[in-house]
């Protein structure tokens, strides 16, 4: 996943402005952007497994590093698992810091915005669920 991570800001910024495994002690960052227009990002790749709830982890993980801002990139299949969870906890930290969560997006090797992931599939469940209606009212019309 890291790879994802670097070649997704890598190509924002340039390989030069990215690093991984960066900082000291506890703080120490899976990735961190040192130049450019992201200069002052951290992200961190949050497995989620056998971690204990959820909220506790990634509560933890943004109180640890402890940087302004911040993306935490979880695998796709945690994040369609606590999609109805993940928005709530990024409102809750983003009172206090700029955090976003984001997933792998697997066709273009890069990263999503866990938001829009949501969105694209509030969008595809309703095309569904209208086009199982219109079939519906074909097959009771005949």
């Amino acid at each position: 996943m890291k790879a994802f991570v670097v070649r997704h800001l890598a190509e924002r910024v340039g390989l030069d402005c990215v690093e991984t495994e960066k900082g000291e002690g506890a703080a120490v960052f899976d990735v961190a952007v040192t130049c450019g227009g992201l200069q002052g990002l951290v992200v961190e790749v949050e497995t989620l497994y056998g971690t204990g709830t959820v909220v506790h982890k990634l509560v933890e993980t943004v109180e640890r590093v402890g940087v302004r801002k911040m993306w935490i990139v979880v695998p796709n299949p945690h994040a369609v698992i606590y999609l109805p969870l993940l928005p709530r906890i990024r409102r809750e930290l983003r009172k206090r810091r700029d955090v976003e969560f984001y997933t792998l997006d697997v066709t273009s090797r890069g990263l999503v915005r866990l938001t829009d992931v949501a969105t694209m599939l509030v969008k595809k469940w309703k095309e569904t669920t209208e086009g199982a209606k219109e079939a519906n009212k074909s097959l009771t019309a005949d």
